[in-house]
């Protein structure tokens, strides 16, 4: 049996503890093991009735999502579909080279981060906060569920702009740029201050730039990507040399 992602951007997980062991038997939607991913804690369930034959790996190890983690004997006629056979190769496995932090784009020019920035509200959040007036949710439920044991919070009245601008400057000043450098502007949320103008044009106007593109990718947990990528293409198709992305 294979751990199932929990989000489509997740390679690995971690079996935090096991509830069966070799021999034992199971029926369809008893809990196997606990693990821990980058979404959540969340109970990996039996998907049909069986007997695990042996455990691949220990409680504490990360797993690839690619890789079995136990093997089982079932009479379970549909485990056969569940679980595809892999094609073999028809050509030797080659490695990739690694993508190089900086790109050519020929001519001398290249493509490159050149400086990041952070914002974090003050107000710290824990689990214990959260369950204060709900006494029958404990800590470790809501970290078992969420994954998180402490949160930022924004102040009252912070909108997600003015983070927006708080980390822009941050990164702007480690890049060594100046603000009118920047001809471009493509920023990733899905919460924006409103729906329009974009959260992107609101944190143009408070940078003080004009007559440069500016606006929002809503592209949830993946947006950050698609947000470098569309800078990148900016970049490479000469339409922007310098491109804020937040």
């Amino acid at each position: 049996l294979y751990l199932p992602a929990q989000g489509a951007s997740e390679t690995e997980a971690t079996i935090i503890e096991w509830t069966v062991a070799a021999g034992d038997v199971f029926a369809g939607g008893d809990v196997l093991a606990q693990v821990d991913s980058a979404k959540s804690v969340f109970d990996f369930e039996a998907p049909c009735d069986g007997r695990v034959i042996q455990l691949f790996y220990e409680a504490g190890e990360a797993v690839q999502l690619t890789d079995p983690v136990l093997e089982i004997e079932t009479s379970d006629a549909a485990m056969r579909d569940w679980i595809p056979p892999a094609a073999e190769a028809d050509h030797p496995a080659t490695v990739e080279r690694p993508v190089a932090a900086v790109e050519s784009i020929g001519g001398g020019d290249e493509v490159a981060i050149l400086g990041v920035g952070g914002y974090l509200p003050e107000r710290v959040v824990t689990n214990a906060d959260l369950v204060k007036h709900f006494p029958e949710i404990s800590e470790q439920y809501v970290y078992q569920v969420t994954g998180i044991r402490q949160r930022r919070w924004v102040a009252d009245g912070e909108k997600p702009s003015d983070m927006a601008y708080a980390a822009a400057l941050e990164a702007i000043r480690n890049s060594g740029i100046g603000i009118k450098d920047i001809d471009a502007i493509v920023l990733s949320t899905t919460t924006p201050d409103v729906a329009m103008p974009s959260t992107a044009c609101i944190l143009q106007d408070r940078l003080g730039l004009e007559d440069i593109p500016a606006f929002d990718i809503n592209a949830a947990c993946c947006g950050w990507l698609y947000a470098v990528s569309t800078a990148r293409g900016l970049i490479l198709s000469n339409l922007a040399r310098t491109v804020l992305v937040v």
